[in-house]
């Protein structure tokens, strides 16, 4: 049954390794326990309870299933005929545990996640919008007159995409243009819309409140800019959902309100950095999408996948690939040339990618745009020269001891410190907060986010006034959200700080899809301080500065994505705290998830 209690145990966070190991080995013995309770084969009970941990740990390390081809080389092989034979393990027709699927082996209900989004995929790729391509090419020439950039304009190419199929996957660097992009896609959607037609009903959306909040300036900064009549520009949204408003959050209740039994009433959602979205949320909202709607993803494929399981971004945009007859009617519809790629054995997926692949923006003198393009080419000597070049981002080879780097990392905030001092409007305040961050490779350790923050708040206290609601409540206080609160409509990874107001009393004020919100701080149950926060978190946010600090002695999670993540996260200047060793490992190491949501067609 779905509502089976074995079936539907929460699992605790992937970086509380103890938790998370004790937690496996006990879904473990739940699940030979319904072994044997439904008859299964006495001899079969060692390798149901180490497939089963498997499974339950590779959920926790962000996979979507254990592959057991390979633990064939390890020091635990699996048995698949006593697998396929067990009670507790199906192929998806029936509701069992464990899933096998070749090599795969998944819990059911990332399984179930897996397919729903697959299928759901799969058939809006297959649906293109009876549109004429020269109708098309006379709005995209319009929305790109007078553009120099360029050829072929992967923008334009991008545009063109998306106007004529359901979906769209966009990927592109910092700097490639995606907000612009979306923008001209979204003028060109209403301006084709005919007369007669109902208003095209348009949802922009991101996984967070930080980046739905960046997105949304974005979109106003980008309309500035672009010569849209007044009309148009009317049509246009206005507001940036997280994915968890959009979805409607029920507080105290299971699932969203919008499901496949009451969807969106959109005719088009675009989303945001989607490569922060988990595979359980990806399928909740392709779910809750009408049959007619078109979906637009835009982020970067070659950033860090979500913290929960599953790299769903990453595995759509992974393959740029185009047939002959989708050449043409790009072509056709916008003036672009552009290779045929043709597909492999994942076909399902072809003509719906589009890479953006030149970058507009960055500091020229920074260094972080060749910087990024050999870190993501995993070429030491090349990552080697930026690092070392007299003009480009900096490296320090050795750490100093914690508490000695955070004095040297503290005074980084003086601009925000000195806005707190001088009571300056809270969304002020957050903005030159936001202007730089400490970013680390792991939460724990003496280089961890938890103890660089700490040691971090240690130094400005000195400045900031002692007001307060306790010892850890003052202000200037910056803290992260580490959990959701729907009540509060405050998600993981929202950022606010703590100000007085103009009665003296502390607030803690939080910049989201919403505007500007402020609570008193024991209604915050939730939260830590965030002078220092992982590279993972940071995803969906940019700066103006970051110091980066790797952690040799805490190897585990070292690649090149989260370097990659960490350093574009920036857009002045970078500077890296990272010992050679841990370095050379990061841009040596690929991250791969095991997932199959891409199948043959």
């Amino acid at each position: 049954m779905l509502d089976d209690p074995l079936l539907s145990l929460p699992l605790p966070p992937s970086s509380l390794a103890d938790d998370a190991a004790a937690f496996a080995s006990s879904f473990a013995a739940a699940v030979v326990h319904a072994h044997r309770a439904q008859g299964g084969m006495t001899e079969d009970i060692d390798v149901i309870h180490e497939a089963a941990r498997q499974a339950c740990m590779a959920v926790q390390q962000g996979h979507a299933a254990a592959d057991l081809a390979l633990l064939a080389d390890d020091e635990v092989a699996i048995d698949l005929l006593a697998l396929r034979r067990s009670p507790v393990v199906g192929n998806g027709q029936h509701v069992t545990p464990l899933v096998l699927q070749g090599s795969l082996l998944y819990l059911y209900r990332y399984w179930r996640y897996e397919r729903r989004l697959a299928l759901r995929l799969t058939a809006l790729n297959r649906r293109i919008d009876a549109v004429d391509p020269q109708q098309v090419r006379r709005v995209v020439d319009a929305l790109f007159s007078g553009d120099q950039t360029v050829t072929p304009n992967w923008q334009k190419v991008a545009v063109a995409t998306a106007l004529m199929r359901q979906l769209c996957v966009i990927s592109g660097g910092p700097g490639t243009g995606k907000t612009t992009t979306v923008v001209r896609i979204l003028a060109g959607a209403l301006r084709l819309q005919p007369p007669s037609a109902a208003a095209l009903r348009i949802a922009v959306a991101a996984p967070t409140g930080k980046a739905a909040a960046r997105l949304q300036a974005s979109i106003e900064a980008q309309l500035q800019r672009l010569a849209l009549e007044p009309a148009l520009r009317a049509l246009l949204p206005t507001q940036a959902y997280t994915l968890h408003r959009l979805l409607g959050v029920r507080p105290g209740r299971v699932g969203f309100r919008h499901d496949a039994r009451h969807p969106l009433p959109y005719d088009l959602v675009v989303v945001d950095e989607a490569s922060m979205i988990d595979l359980a949320l990806a399928a909740k909202l392709v779910d809750a999408l009408r049959a007619d709607a078109r979906l637009i993803l835009l982020g970067d494929k070659d950033q860090l996948a979500s913290v929960e399981a599953g790299a769903v971004y990453a595995e759509l945009s992974a393959h740029c690939r185009v047939d002959q007859a989708w050449a043409d009617w790009v072509h056709a519809a916008c003036g672009e040339c552009i290779d045929v790629a043709m597909p492999g054995n994942d076909a399902s997926l072809i003509n719906a990618v589009v890479w953006l692949r030149h970058a507009y923006r960055f500091d020229t003198d920074s260094g972080i745009a060749p910087l990024a393009a050999s870190i993501n080419e995993g070429d030491m000597a090349a990552v080697t020269a930026s690092l070392t070049s007299a003009d480009g981002p900096r490296w320090q080879a050795a750490l100093p001891g914690a508490a000695t780097l955070a004095a040297t990392l503290a005074p980084h905030y003086a601009g925000y410190v000195d806005a707190v001092l001088a009571g300056s409007d809270p969304e002020v305040v957050i903005r030159q907060f936001d202007a730089y961050r400490v970013l680390c490779a792991t939460r724990s350790g003496p280089y961890g986010s938890d103890a660089l923050s700490r040691q971090i708040a240690l130094q400005l206290r000195r400045r900031l006034p002692p007001t307060g609601a306790g010892a850890h409540w003052y202000a200037g206080r910056a803290v992260m959200v580490t959990g959701n609160d729907y009540a509060l409509q405050l998600y993981n990874g929202d950022i606010g700080v703590a100000l007085t107001d103009a009665s003296g009393r502390l607030l803690v004020y939080f910049l989201g899809d919403g505007g500007l919100r402020a609570y008193a701080p024991g209604r915050l149950s939730q939260v830590e301080t965030a002078f220092a926060m992982t590279v993972h978190k940071s995803q969906g946010s940019e700066f103006d500065e970051v110091d980066i600090v790797v952690d040799v002695t805490r190897p585990r999670g070292l690649n090149r994505q989260l370097l990659y993540t960490a350093v574009t996260r920036a857009r002045r200047r970078v500077r890296l705290w990272c010992e050679p060793d841990a370095l050379s490992q990061m841009v040596g190491t690929r991250l791969r998830r095991r997932s199959s949501i891409i199948e043959p067609a």
